[in-house]
């Protein structure tokens, strides 16, 4: 079975975001047509981030917070609301390259004792953005 973008949900925590989700947003669209859930946990925003998320992407799932339970707990919560196999955990302020989530998953697929992956990320203007550090 090859695993596809419906295999995959995208789990987003925000908190006060609403400007960073549009361009998130734009760049999940061919994925989320080719049938990628998208869960949205907020962490009661006080912004229009909830109503950004309700135009935007209206078939997403929607978990509002009453309080900020931080981003590991609003990912937990995300996680819980998926039953598919491969989960992406994305900050608000990310934006996908078109290639990266089909790349990922067959990435995935071709090597099952793979748990976890970390992708490259870039700054705007192209260039890497440190993620990772060796521990001390």
């Amino acid at each position: 079975m090859s695993a596809t973008l419906a295999d995959l949900t995208i789990v987003v925590v925000t908190w006060h975001n609403a400007a960073d989700l549009p361009p998130l947003f734009a760049s999940l669209a061919s994925a989320r047509a080719a049938g990628a859930e998208l869960v949205v946990v907020d962490n009661a925003s006080r912004d229009d981030t909830t109503a950004v998320v309700r135009t935007l992407v209206p078939d997403a799932t929607l978990i509002t917070n009453t309080a900020n339970r931080g981003f590991a707990a609003g990912a937990n919560q995300g996680l819980a609301a998926s039953y598919r196999p491969f989960v992406l955990f994305l900050n608000p302020d990310t934006v996908v390259a078109p290639e990266t989530l089909p790349r990922v998953l067959a990435y995935l697929e071709d090597l099952p004792a793979v748990g976890v992956v970390g992708c490259r990320t870039l700054n705007e203007d192209g260039a890497p953005q440190p993620t990772v550090d060796r521990f001390h």
